[in-house]
């Protein structure tokens, strides 16, 4: 639909109005494969906003790899709390028991796994922090940053991270 108006440029019989045409084809095509295959992640470029962060895939990719591993886990307790969530559910959809609330249930602490955003962090979880091994990370860059936090108890899942105990 956006190439249709070109195709009158280029049946006129003006050379300089082709070699125009082209020219902004080009200039167009060059932009976009730049952004959708460069820049894509680029806090710079205009339109990233909706982009994962490529720093998600450090807290995301150990998990999948970890749940791969051991699929009778596959009911764990995870809660995620976060203002926008996605791609979380896609990319965490092998944890079956995953539960995704939009305000912080009182009994957080009893699940294995958590991913909160981090100003509720620094308000609600802070004094728990020696109980869990806690990793921060960005969903989208305007996003406001997210922590995962890890209870103590499952040293299996923080070994992946190589968090100490």
């Amino acid at each position: 639909a956006l190439l249709f108006p070109y195709a009158f440029f280029l049946a006129s019989n003006s050379k300089i109005v082709q070699i125009g045409v082209y020219t902004v084809l080009l200039a167009m095509g060059i932009r976009s494969i730049k952004l959708n295959y460069v820049d894509y992640a680029n806090p710079k470029e205009a339109y990233v906003y909706v982009q994962t962060s490529p720093k998600m895939k450090e807290v995301v990719d150990p998990l999948r790899k970890w749940i791969k591993l051991h699929p009778d886990e596959k009911n764990l307790r995870f809660l995620i709390q976060t203002k926008s969530e996605w791609p979380l559910p896609w990319l965490l959809k092998d944890f079956k028991a995953a539960v995704y609330v939009n305000v912080l249930p009182d009994n957080w602490k009893t699940y294995d796994i958590v991913i909160m955003d981090r100003p509720l962090f620094d308000v609600v979880a802070k004094p728990f922090e020696d109980n869990f091994f806690k990793k921060d990370f960005q969903i989208r860059f305007e996003q406001e940053p997210s922590v995962l936090l890890i209870t103590n108890e499952r040293k299996d899942i923080i070994s992946i991270y190589g968090g100490s105990f």
